[in-house]
C-alpha cells in the first residue's frame, strides 16, 4: 500500500520515497517481495498508489520499465484516495481477488523476505480466515518510536504493525481475525521482526531509524543478509 497522504509525517517528500542508505524504502521492499515471488511464496505483487503518491507511482512504472525481473511480477493500480481501507478494497475488487491476499505499508524502512514467510507459516497453521500482526507496546518503548494507535489486547497494550493477511473471497464480510503478536523475546529469536516497529509515520520515527541505522550499521546489514528457516521458527 503505497497511497497514504502522509499527513503525519509532515514533510513534503512521499513516505515510500524516503531516503535509507542511499535507496528508496520502497525499493527495499520491492525486493524482498521479488524474492519471495522468485521462491514461490507469493503469486503476485501490486503497488498501489493514489493521487495523494504520484512522484511514488512514476518511480515504481519507471523501475518496472528498466527491470525484466519486474515486468513479469509487478504491477501498479491507482486507487481512490479516499482511505487506507477503501483504498484496499478498490484494490481488492479491480484485481478480483478470490484467495488469501497479504497487505503491507510500503514505508518500513528495512525488510527481510523472513518476516513475511514467517507471518505466512503462522497463517497456514491457524483457523481463522485473517490474520494481523501487532507488537506489544514495550516494543515501541525500547526502540523510542513514536505511536498513537494502540489497542488493548488480554490486558496488553499492542500497536498494529500494517501487515495483514485477507480472504478475497470474503472480502465485503467481516472475517475472523487471528493476531499475531510480537514481543521483543520474538524479536530476540528473530532479529530482523524488529523491523515492523519502524513503521515511518512521524518525522521523529525516520530520524530515530536513521541514527540506530548509523550507530548499528554492520548489524542492520547482517541481519538483511539473513534468511527465515522452517525449523527454527515454527512455532507460534
Amino acid at each position: 500500500m503505497a497511497g497514504g497522504q502522509g499527513r503525519r509525517f509532515m514533510a513534503d517528500i512521499e513516505k515510500p520515497l524516503l531516503n535509507i542508505n542511499g535507496r528508496p524504502i520502497i525499493d527495499i521492499v520491492l525486493e524482498s517481495l521479488i524474492e519471495l515471488k522468485q521462491d514461490k511464496i507469493i503469486d503476485r505483487i501490486v503497488v498501489c498508489t493514489t493521487i495523494n503518491t504520484p512522484t511514488t507511482e512514476r518511480y515504481v512504472i519507471k523501475r518496472t520499465s528498466k527491470n525484466r525481473e519486474y515486468q513479469d511480477v509487478l504491477e501498479v493500480v491507482r486507487t481512490g484516495g479516499i482511505g487506507y481501507i477503501d483504498d484496499l478494497r478498490d484494490c481488492i475488487k479491480h484485481l478480483s481477488l478470490r484467495a488469501p491476499f497479504l497487505y503491507l505499508p510500503a514505508d518500513i524502512p528495512l525488510f527481510d523476505p523472513g518476516i513475511i514467510k514467517y507471518i505466512i507459516s503462522i497463517y497456514q497453521r491457524v483457523d481463522e480466515n485473517a490474520l494481523a500482526v501487532f507488537m506489544k507496546k514495550k516494543v515501541y518503548e525500547r526502540y523510542k518510536i513514536k505511536t498513537d494507535l494502540i489497542f488493548e489486547y488480554n490486558n496488553e497494550n499492542i500497536v498494529p504493525t500494517g501487515v495483514n493477511i485477507l480472504d478475497g473471497s470474503n472480502i465485503d464480510d467481516e472475517q475472523e481475525e487471528y493476531k499475531l503478536v510480537l514481543d521483543l523475546k520474538d524479536i530476540e529469536e528473530m532479529q530482523s521482526l524488529a523491523y515492523l516497529a519502524f513503521n515511518i509515520n512521524y518525522i521523529e520515527n525516520y530520524m530515530q531509524f536513521i541514527r540506530l541505522y548509523r550507530q548499528n550499521k554492520k548489524i542492520f546489514a547482517d541481519l538483511q543478509k539473513k534468511r527465515f528457516k522452517n525449523d527454527r521458527h515454527s512455532r507460534i
